[in-house]
This record gives structure tokens, C-alpha cells and sequence, in this order.
């Protein structure tokens, strides 16, 4: 959770791809099923504790995406994507405390129910994105986005298990993610049942910060997806990655498999537990669609058979390079400067000019500086106080040893002068 975050992006970067599907599938989950059981089974949780559940669990939905947008390193990227989805969780179950608190019975369990299926989702599709980026980084020695590009034609399979684990992080239909989010969607929706002003407010607040949340998580993976897979190979490394070995890929398919029927028979799999929820059936959804695809290949096929083939015309250019191509910081960019008062961002614009009058570039080079706030404004001061606090302890360490032995008869009357003082 914000700010108690910073650990997780370097433990993810710094760990093998399969022990960063345990971190994010499971090990980040305990503390989640611990505050799950103190809600549920030791405390009655008040209305404040909700409020707080649902401010932080928002603050972390949101800065959590808008931090993995500006990210470069895969990893790191999905690492803040984690965040988020910690957020997720914890906003469905500050939802589920408030409606309780005003016995509104069906928004709160829908609430609940939406928390614990969004944390079997995300462990299965976090899992998913983390070991197929493991065969990824193996594939092209490196983390960096900006190093990759058009492996989907030397990676296809893993490119589809990351495209179905994408749709899923971003809850779009008819995948798992989806089905978790739109049930805390609906409970949001409920929030005019309540009857106190101000908490509505807050609740209507929230959904608006939940439905950014949303859409930048979509155009993250949007980026994520086209940087490493489409276009054309923009190192020597992307260019001759191959594809990972089967063995590599049964996991991350078993876990694609199960975004793709824990989304379409959502419905069923509530109504066979028995959980009368109101949330949308999404398979027939799923088979009109997949119809309609299937319609549309074969139409597409069918004037591929009547197409002239022939050059089109290339405004010039004769062959087509990396260099021309939308790179993951121009994606990034804009919304980068829309949230500049987050990122106190600071570009920088060179250019070179081949005559006197500056008319004409000849070349040019461009940076673009955001703040890392967290780390630059509260965790390296503390970082530096205890470092001198240590500095000076270790300076008391080279003293002979009566000096210390006065220290510590010093400190021995000092709190036995508190305690009696206390007593």
C-alpha cells in the first residue's frame, strides 16, 4: 500500500520471473487475508475504518497505475501494477465495511465477494504476465521496453499468453479481471442508498478515482504489449530472441486458460456456490462475440482471395526503421505531462541547427525528468538521519573501554530515573 510501497519494485527487478509470480501471486496476499480475517472474524470494524480502507486502497488504485505508466523496465512496470491492484482489493473491502455500517446487505457482500475474487484473479493473472516477461527478459538479456519490439513473430505464443494476461490486468471483457472489478463497479454504483450525504460524496469521489484508475490501466498495458511485441525490433537482441521452450510455456497457458473461464462463466461459478449476486452473465456476451470474430476472419479471408497485391506508396521512405516507430516514452509522454504535478515533470529540449538563420535541424536530443517523490522526499531523508544517528554510534564504539562502561552506567540512572519518576 502507498506509501509503505518502495520495497516492491526493487524485489521485483532484482528476483528470477518465477519467484516474482510468488511474491505477487501469494506472498504479497498474506497481509490481505490477515486484515480479511481481523475484519471478519475479530473486530466489529467501525464506519471510520472503512473510510480509511477506501482512501488508501483508492490512493494506491491510482498512484499505482500512473507509476507503472511512466515505467520502462517490465518488471518494475508490473511490480506497480501490484500496487494497484493491492488498492483494488483493499477499496472492495473499505466498501464492504461502510455498507455494513449502514446494513445495506446485498452492496456490501457483492463488495466482499468482489475483494476476494479480484485477489484469486490477480494471482492468477499477475502470475501469468510475470513468468511470460521472465521468457521475455531471457529471450532479449534485458528489462527494458524501449530494447524490444516485434517479438511477436519470434515469440507468438508468448505474446498471446501476455495479450490474454493484459486484457485481463485491465478489466476488460469477457476475462476474469473484468468479472472482479465490474461486481466493486456495482457496488459503487449502489452508493445512493446510503443515507448519509457526506459518505456518498466520498463514495462518488472514490468511483471516479476507481474508473481512472481503470482506464490508465488499460492504456499502461496498451503500451506494455505494442513496446515489446509489435512493430519492428529495436536492438540486435529483440531481433534474434527466439521463443521459450515448451516446457516454459504450460504454466503461464494453464493460468491464460483460467483468466479466460473464471471471466466467461463468472456468473455460473457464483450461482453453483450459491451466491445470489446481482452481476452480468458474461457468456452469451462471450459467444456473440466470438461468432462475430469468427465471421469477420472468414470475411477477411474471403477478399484476401479477390485482393490485388501490389507496392504502396511510401511518401519516400524506402525501407521502414526502429527509429520511425511510437516508442514507450512518446506513448508515455502526454500522459506524463498531464500528470505533471505528481511527477513534477521537467522536459528538456535540445536542437541543432545546420545554417546561421536556425532554420533548418539538422539533429537535435530530448529528456524528459520526472520526480520520485516517495524515495527523494521521505524514505532518503529517513535513510540519511539513521545513517548519521549511525555514524555516531559507531564513533562511540572506538572508545576505550571505561568511557563505555560510563555510558552505560549513564544510561542505567537515566531510566531508572524515568521509571521512578513514571512509578
Amino acid at each position: 500500500m502507498i506509501p509503505f510501497h518502495k520495497w516492491l519494485p526493487f524485489a521485483h527487478a532484482a528476483a528470477p520471473s518465477n519467484i516474482s509470480a510468488l511474491m505477487s501471486g501469494v506472498m504479497i496476499k498474506v497481509a490481505i487475508y490477515g486484515l480479511v480475517r481481523i475484519l471478519l472474524d475479530v473486530l466489529s470494524p467501525e464506519l471510520w475504518w472503512g473510510t480509511l480502507l477506501l482512501v488508501f486502497g483508492t490512493v494506491s488504485a491510482v498512484l499505482g497505475v500512473i507509476y507503472a505508466l511512466k515505467e520502462h523496465d517490465l518488471k518494475k512496470l508490473l511490480a506497480f501494477h501490484s500496487i494497484e491492484n493491492i488498492g483494488i482489493i483493499v477499496v472492495g473491502l473499505g466498501l464492504w465495511v461502510i455498507f455494513s455500517h449502514y446494513n445495506l446487505s446485498t452492496l456490501a457482500d457483492l463488495s466482499l465477494f468482489g475483494a476476494l475474487f479480484h485477489i484469486l484473479n490477480h494471482a492468477i493473472f499477475k502470475s501469468l504476465l510475470f513468468m511470460t516477461a521472465g521468457s521475455v527478459v531471457a529471450a532479449t538479456h534485458t528489462r527494458n521496453i524501449e530494447e524490444m519490439g516485434g517479438l511477436v513473430k519470434t515469440m507468438p505464443a508468448t505474446a498471446v499468453i501476455f495479450l490474454i494476461g493484459s486484457v485481463a490486468i485491465s478489466a476488460l471483457p469477457p476475462l476474469n479481471g473484468f468479472a472482479s472489478e465490474v461486481m466493486l463497479f456495482q457496488a459503487y454504483l449502489g452508493a445512493f442508498q446510503v443515507p448519509s450525504p457526506l459518505t456518498a460524496v466520498l463514495l462518488f469521489t472514490a468511483l471516479a478515482g476507481f474508473a481512472l484508475m481503470s482506464a490508465l490501466a488499460a492504456a499502461c498495458f496498451v503500451k506494455a504489449f505494442g513496446a515489446v511485441f509489435l512493430a519492428l525490433p529495436r536492438s540486435h537482441e529483440a531481433e534474434h530472441a527466439h521463443e521459450a521452450p515448451r516446457a516454459m510455456l504450460v504454466g503461464p497457458g494453464i493460468l491464460a486458460a483460467a483468466c479466460v473461464v473464471l471471466g466467461v462463466l463468472s456468473y455460473q461459478i457464483l450461482k453453483v456456490v450459491g451466491l445470489d449476486l446481482p452481476v452480468p452473465n458474461v457468456l452469451p456476451v462471450s459467444l456473440v462475440a466470438l461468432l462475430v470474430f469468427g465471421l469477420a476472419v472468414l470475411a477477411v479471408r474471403r477478399m484476401e482471395t479477390r485482393a490485388r497485391i501490389s507496392e504502396t506508396w511510401g511518401c519516400g521512405i524506402h525501407t521502414q526503421t526502429s527509429r520511425m516507430e511510437y516508442t514507450a516514452s512518446g506513448f508515455s509522454e502526454p500522459i506524463i505531462t498531464i500528470f505533471s504535478p505528481i511527477f513534477r515533470t521537467r522536459k528538456i529540449g535540445k536542437r541543432e541547427f545546420a545554417d546561421k538563420d536556425k532554420s533548418i535541424v539538422s539533429g537535435g536530443s530530448g529528456e524528459v525528468h520526472t520526480l520520485q517523490f516517495f524515495e527523494e522526499r521521505i524514505y532518503l531523508p529517513i535513510a540519511l538521519f539513521v545513517k548519521r544517528i549511525a555514524s555516531w554510534v559507531s564513533a562511540l564504539h572506538n572508545v576505550d573501554l571505561d568511557a563505555n562502561v560510563m555510558y552505560v552506567f549513564a544510561v542505567i540512572v537515566i531510566i531508572l530515573l524515568a521509571v521512578g519518576q513514571l512509578l
